[in-house]
């Protein structure tokens, strides 16, 4: 993600960084709030509790696509980096088609396995960004991040309005909240998830402006590996890019099952199915070709993470429905009233 957020704003995209963090865990506070309306239900049951049954429908296709499309965005991120820095021999549909099925199997195991899952993995994948981060630090590196605001305020705003969209994700819990212990009922979750993701995103910024400099990051296609193919502690430590690869893995999965979970689940619940499983097999075919037909190669990817695309395109799921839902909400509760 990092080359995604580079760009102009140079060695203060860490400053881009803390200001989308604070942006999205005030965004999540709002869809947390939102949230605790709908009773534990989804947000398609809760429209249709409202008795807005097609509008339920709309809003649970849109999540479907929305889901469908970044399950596989994220896919093809994994199966470029596969094939463009570890396995160049390899197609990219190889990769592209194994990692599917096994996310079609953790999917069809459900959603106990998947927590299962990240219960290993997420650990796993923090505790490995650190490691990661702290080997790449040099002392000689800390005059990358001078002078501070070059280029003005502008800059670091438009890098943290693209990366703010990015935690427009948490509203894929819209979705899953009958899933939710009522221990974490409050909510309270979604805006801390943002925090502590966040702080992880601004870590791994900092420490790539240490070791690369911005400038050298911003023409990079994988900065942060580039970062730790560089580490060499006493000439003892080094070669850990193995390492990454598996954090790297560990992470993408998380989220493309996440994703590609609520897309099936979602779609079930539209066509009021009691299991949701037969719909994993063409959902996945489907997320596999969108992965191989939405981009011709990883510039376009890089293109659509633009601010006046990807932030406009998210907007629709962490801005344009809640505000809906509050519209829907208070009509019907003013008309209760008024009966």
């Amino acid at each position: 993600m990092p080359i995604l957020t580079v760009g102009d704003r140079y060695q203060d995209v860490w400053i881009a960084g803390i200001l989308a963090t604070l942006m999205g865990a005030a965004n999540a506070l709002f869809l947390s709030w939102i949230a605790s309306l709908f009773d534990g239900r989804t947000v398609v049951e809760f429209l249709e509790a409202l008795g807005s049954s097609l509008l339920a429908k709309i809003t649970g296709l849109i999540f479907v696509i929305f889901t469908m499309h970044v399950a596989s965005i994220t896919l093809r991120d994994f199966g470029e980096l596969m094939v463009t820095s570890f396995y160049g021999e390899t197609p990219l549909i190889v990769f592209l088609v194994v990692f599917a099925l096994l996310t079609a199997w953790s999917a069809y195991a459900g959603l106990e396995v998947i927590v299962r899952a990240a219960q290993f993995l997420i650990p796993l994948t923090v505790l490995g960004i650190l490691i990661s981060s702290t080997l790449t630090f040099r002392v000689d590196g800390l005059e990358n991040f001078f002078p501070l605001l070059e280029k003005g305020i502008s800059p670091v705003v438009r890098g943290g309005i693209t990366q703010w969209a990015f935690y427009g994700d948490v509203a894929i819990w819209f979705m899953l909240l009958p899933h939710l212990n009522r221990s974490v009922r409050h909510y309270l979750f979604m805006p801390l998830s943002v925090l502590l993701a966040g702080g992880l995103l601004v870590t791994v910024l900092l420490f790539i402006v240490i070791s690369l400099g911005a400038r050298l990051a911003a023409i990079q296609t994988y900065p942060f590996l580039l970062a730790v193919e560089t580490v060499s502690v006493a000439d003892f430590i080094e070669r850990v890019e193995g390492g990454f690869l598996i954090v790297w893995v560990a992470a993408n999965f998380i989220k493309i099952v996440v994703f590609f979970y609520t897309a099936v689940f979602t779609m079930g619940k539209i066509l009021k199915l009691n299991d949701y499983r037969p719909l994993v097999l063409p959902l996945t075919v489907i997320m596999v070709s969108l992965s191989i037909l939405l981009f011709e190669n990883y510039d376009q990817l890089r293109n659509f993470f633009r601010p006046e695309v990807y932030a406009a395109y998210v907007s629709i799921i962490q801005v344009f429905i809640p505000l809906m839902l509050i519209v829907v909400w208070l009509a019907r509760k003013k008309r209760g009233r008024a009966q």
